[in-house]
């Protein structure tokens, strides 16, 4: 598992280093923001799938707080990009 963790990095980098070839670095950075959509979607659904998984429980206070959060997150960093 750590091994096949370290050759995802591996690429994630060569993509990274890839698409900031290919435009605006400041650009790319911004579009990092929608790592964190993802990630509250993939949250999302094991808790509801498979709760024993990540013992998280979600409601809706709970998803409004972790949406905001996000949104919050990919403004600043719309934000950054602009600089």
């Amino acid at each position: 598992m750590l091994v096949f963790n370290k050759i995802l990095a591996g690429v994630a980098f060569v993509l990274l280093n890839y698409a900031i070839y290919l435009g605006s670095a400041s650009l790319v950075n911004a579009a990092q923001g929608a790592q964190y959509v993802f990630l509250l979607g993939l949250i999302v659904f094991f808790a509801k799938t498979r709760p024993r998984i990540l013992e998280e429980e979600i409601n809706w206070p709970l998803f409004g707080q972790k949406f905001l959060a996000v949104i919050l997150i990919s403004a600043g960093l719309l934000i950054l990009a602009q600089v």
